[in-house]
């Protein structure tokens, strides 16, 4: 996987993730297990785009602030 500069996109692992949302490892697993961030699996591994999740977590964000307009 590339960005838009031909750069490849590092993937974080589970850790990762959970640094860089500031949310524990534990949550980080509730997510996936509800399908409700978009990750990858490599084998028996978890991984995931930051720009991805940052990205899915603001559109939800967005969604609900519409949701509580109406």
């Amino acid at each position: 996987m590339e960005n838009p500069n031909g750069h490849p996109i590092p993937l974080l692992d589970v850790a990762g993730i959970a640094e860089a949302l500031g949310v524990p490892l534990k949550s980080v697993y509730y997510y996936v297990s509800r399908n409700e961030i978009p990750f990858l699996k490599v084998g028996k591994h978890l991984r995931f785009q930051l720009d991805q999740v940052l990205s899915h977590f603001q559109k939800k964000t967005e969604e609900s602030k519409l949701a509580c307009a109406e």
